[in-house]
This record gives C-alpha cells, structure tokens and sequence, in this order.
C-alpha cells in the first residue's frame, strides 16, 4: 500500500477538520489502509471527509455539543464511508449551484444611495403603519 495515499488521506482530513496537531497512529493508519485495500480511491476518502465536515451534526450541532468528526469514524467501514461519500457529494452539488448563480446574476456590487434612501422610506412607512 502507498504510504504516500495514507499520508495524504490523513493530512486532508486534519486539514478540512481543522485538527492541524492531530498525529498519525497506528489506528488511524490502518484504518486508511484499509479503506485502500477496500478499493476507495484518494478522491473517494477525501469526499468523505468532506462529507463529515458538510455535516453540521457531525461538527457538534447536535444534543451533546460534541463534534463526531474522527477519521477512524469517518472510514471506519464501507458503510460509513459510503454515507460520508454521499454527504459529499450533495455539499459539492450545493456549492456548484451557488458557484453558477453568482456566475448567472454576475458579481454583487453595494446598493447605491438611491437604493439605500428607497430601503430607509420603505422602513419609515412600515414603522408609520405599524403605530397607527
């Protein structure tokens, strides 16, 4: 197995989770071995961990504010892994959409004065109806 493919697995993971002091293990290692062996490619793994850190559950917005975000749990089987993948995949199709509409309605600019002083008499009569 390319020690290369592990190395880059683990770095992408700390670097997306942003577990920068994060240290290769044994456990870790083999984990993403394993996933290799499995047949994942490099892309697929790191897709997942992409997954993972798409998934605001998985950060820590969940009942025990605790982030679930350990590259043993993220590859930890097929099942996971493939869950992860999905995750991914939807956050990329997300993003892609977002990149296409910037690129459709072009690049946002400031309001304009004009546009600020419309905004302000707007608000002006909605505060004038709401006292009366």
């Amino acid at each position: 197995m390319d020690v290369d493919l592990v190395a880059e697995v683990f770095s992408h993971w700390k670097f997306i989770m942003g577990h920068e002091r994060a240290r290769m293990d044994v456990k870790r290692a083999q984990v993403i071995r394993d996933r290799l062996r499995d047949g994942y490619s490099l892309e697929d793994l790191c897709l997942a961990i992409e997954g993972c850190a798409a998934s605001p559950w998985h950060r820590g917005e969940n009942d025990r504010h605790t982030a679930y975000d350990s590259i043993t749990l993220i590859l930890r089987d097929a099942d996971h892994v493939d869950r992860f993948i999905s995750m991914g995949e939807q956050a990329r199709r997300i993003i892609d959409a977002r990149e296409q509409r910037k690129e459709v309605s072009g690049p946002r600019t400031p309001p304009t004065e004009e546009e600020k002083a419309r905004v302000r008499e707007l608000l002006k009569s909605v505060r004038l109806k709401r006292v009366a």
